[in-house]
């Protein structure tokens, strides 16, 4: 995966950056009220984020 390789190279403050900005991007749709399917797909965005931080601190 191609896009794996190049998040690996960003430092580890990029991901505080982006976790920071992808929960309060979740919150801030989280109180629009979106539909439930929205919630769902940022939610497994979100997860895919924390699984990719967790590779990171691995590798």
């Amino acid at each position: 995966m191609d896009l794996i390789q190049r998040l690996q190279e960003l430092p580890p403050q990029h991901y505080a950056v982006a976790g920071v900005c992808l929960v309060l991007l979740v919150l801030f749709l989280l109180k629009l009220g979106f539909g439930l399917v929205k919630k769902i797909i940022f939610l497994g965005l979100f997860v895919v984020l924390a699984l990719v931080i967790l590779v990171t601190l691995q590798g």
